[in-house]
């Protein structure tokens, strides 16, 4: 029997570097064009995937904001309303925080009350007016995706949305990128690393909750064992210049290497003999995910759902925020044990296969998908049969 298409809408921020737009990116490209006519409403139509998105026939359309408050901003919302009716909108799906309040109250405009909000970060950073629009655009949903069962726990326990509410559905990672390999001959040397260096790598925006001091402190004692260390940032963001300053006070310049945003990711990763995350809070990181996939060793601090990705001793390392010295003192513990270092790359390659391949993203996100349109739950099936229909 054949279904109808779902007409779905996307609404998004942007399009930019980061976890979240590669995650709606990597939906929208895998989502089948028989099942969903699928349109996307961006706040700013430009970034790099804003051509992979536009690349598999969807139509962007642009609605800038610039508060949410303003005159603006309603007529915006009006503009927004008028789309879902004049597209016949079945189901609207928003991706973060600002297209959760956007998209929700653009969805009731127009009469619409089949809408998924998602969250993706443990709202330490949010305003109290924020926690506010946050909490208005939760009541207004049908469903909240969240990529982490820790996320999960604090919407129900500290923002009190309906546990039958939300839905836990993992990142995914294109395993056709990021896979062990060995890196381009002229890559080492393009980044000025020196032969048989070993390499300790950090992939992330250059904010402050991602902490790269406390990377670069644990890389001043790494090189106390290990003076041919280097050590690669990458990625970009407003933290860049003091960061560069911080290493330079503290005599580094020569082995932190910040490379900006890069587009060869999984090349970079392939150098990497350790990788490591040190952020202070944290969803559910994609680049961890990433590193699992290339089977690289990693060390993270234990914030949000990174224990969902790191067994502590089996696919990695696990410490508290701003531990610098356990952070040098594992990652010299995986340099010295080459054994070691190759099992908990293997055990997390194998991890991550498991539970974050589009394999097991898709259905889940279907199956939720069909739960919220009251269709029969005609994806479920191959979820439960499996043992991984979403949470």
């Amino acid at each position: 029997m054949r279904y109808p298409k779902t007409k779905l809408l996307h609404v998004v921020n942007r399009f930019g570097v980061g976890g979240s737009e590669r995650q709606q990116t990597e939906l929208i490209r895998r989502l089948p064009p028989e099942r969903y006519d699928q349109v996307v409403a961006s706040m700013e139509k430009e970034g790099r995937f804003l051509g992979e998105v536009e690349e598999r026939g969807v139509e962007v359309f642009e609605f800038p904001m610039t508060s949410f408050y303003n005159r603006g901003a309603l007529r915006q919302y009006r503009a927004l309303a008028r789309l879902m009716r004049q597209r016949k909108i079945q189901l609207v799906h928003c991706h973060d925080f600002y297209s959760n309040i956007f998209g929700t109250i653009s969805a009731r405009l127009a009469g619409l009350s089949k809408i998924i909000t998602s969250r993706r970060d443990t709202g330490e950073r949010c305003t109290f007016m924020q926690r506010l629009m946050q909490r208005i655009a939760y009541s207004f949903s049908a469903a909240v995706i969240t990529n982490a069962d820790a996320l999960k726990q604090i919407l129900v326990r500290k923002e009190f949305v309906p546990g039958r509410k939300i839905r836990r559905v993992y990142n995914t990672v294109d395993f056709t990128r990021f896979f062990p390999k060995e890196p381009p001959p002229q890559l080492a040397a393009s980044l000025s690393l020196p032969a048989h260096a070993p390499v300790i790598g950090i992939v992330s925006s250059l904010r402050p909750e991602k902490d790269h001091k406390t990377f670069i402190r644990a890389a001043i004692e790494i090189r106390k064992v290990r003076p041919n260390g280097r050590f690669l940032i990458v990625g970009d963001g407003a933290m860049r210049e003091e960061l560069e300053r911080f290493t330079r006070e503290h005599d580094m310049a020569d082995a932190v290497v910040f490379t900006g945003d890069r587009l060869d990711v999984p090349d970079v990763l392939a150098l990497m003999d350790v990788c490591v995350l040190t952020s202070r809070n944290e969803g559910l990181s994609n680049a961890i995910i990433e590193a699992m996939a290339c089977a690289r060793p990693i060390v993270a601090t234990d914030v949000g759902g990174t224990r969902e990705l790191v067994a502590d001793g089996q696919t990695g390392f696990l410490i508290q925020p701003q531990d610098h010295a356990n952070l040098a003192e594992r990652v010299l513990r995986i340099l010295d044990d080459p054994a070691l270092a190759s099992k908990l790359g293997e055990l997390a390659r194998k991890k991550a296969l498991e539970n974050f391949s589009p394999d097991v993203f898709l259905p889940n996100v279907e199956a939720l998908y069909a739960s919220v349109l009251n269709q029969e739950q005609r994806f479920a099936g191959t979820c439960e049969r499996e043992g991984r229909g979403a949470t």
